[in-house]
């Protein structure tokens, strides 16, 4: 099930790693939507593929055609690469202790 409260490490079609943050992930008249922080909203046209337990894939015909991979960034995760993703980074990754306070943050600081 796709989190809308939740920070997602996203992996683009092709890619090998996981390059970016989301968040507001959500599915709106079938499309999907997400909020790359600071200010970047995103809607891309596809279906549902596969839902485990700690994300999602969506596969996209259109926008970036493939397989888009959705995980949820656990504070380690944050802590071990994603902090670099935005401006103090470092700085938060020590102040924030829990993966739910992180997502908390991200929503009060970019929502």
């Amino acid at each position: 099930m796709i989190d809308r409260r939740a920070v997602y490490a996203v992996k683009f079609p092709n890619e090998e790693d996981f390059q970016n943050l989301a968040m507001d992930v959500h599915i709106h008249k079938g499309n999907l939507r997400f909020l790359s922080p600071p200010d970047r909203g995103h809607e891309i046209e596809g279906k549902l593929g596969t839902e485990t337990k700690d994300g999602f894939t969506w596969i996209s015909d259109h926008t970036f055609a493939g397989e888009w991979h959705f995980k949820i960034c656990t504070i380690d995760d944050f802590r071990d690469k994603y902090y670099k993703f935005i401006y103090d980074g470092a700085t938060i990754a020590k102040i924030i202790q829990t993966t739910e306070d992180l997502h908390e943050w991200y929503r009060k600081n970019f929502m």
